[in-house]
């Protein structure tokens, strides 16, 4: 992809971008240069940002109350994947929650079982449901992959607001 159409792709489609995607792509546009001050979204205000700051907010974030449980620390963000089939479509939907671990890991079994009892129903929901299971399951065996990055964006993304 050429620098000009990686910076305006990011660009048009930052606030679309799931957060992995998002830091790659910055990752990227750093690597090459292109990182412009009026690239918008909250990583871009990383450099204004020291370090300590943003560990400290991100180890606030870490050791808050669950906003479901309201059991305190070891809040996690991970992304919950459920699929719906009806006939001849499948539908997937995906929700980013930030709760504690015993939250999420109930979350990805619900929307688990959801798929598994809903998600057969039509012909693409035969090939999506064992994706969108097996998605979960790994997220569910592992330790929430991605989760310290997406609760680094929001981090950064609060300290941003509390600074303008």
């Amino acid at each position: 992809m050429s620098d000009g159409v990686l910076e305006v792709e990011y660009r048009k489609y930052f606030k679309d971008l799931l957060p992995e995607m998002a830091l790659i792509m910055l990752a990227e546009l750093r690597e090459r240069g292109l990182l412009a001050e009026q690239i918008g979204g909250p990583e871009n205000q990383e450099s204004c940002l020291s370090e300590e700051s943003i560990q400290e907010k991100l180890a606030e974030l870490k050791g808050s109350k669950c906003p479901r449980c309201e059991k305190s620390g070891d809040i996690v963000g991970v992304y919950v994947k459920s699929a719906v089939s009806f006939i001849t479509r499948v539908r997937v939907e995906e929700e980013e929650i930030i709760c504690c671990r015993d939250c999420a890991r109930d979350a990805l079994w619900r929307a688990s079982l959801v798929t598994a009892g809903a998600g057969w129903w039509s012909v693409p929901g035969i090939f999506v449901t064992p994706w969108v299971l097996g998605t979960n399951l790994i997220k569910y065996k592992s330790d929430f992959p991605g989760s310290d990055d997406r609760l680094r964006l929001i981090a950064i993304s609060e300290l941003t607001a509390t600074e303008k």
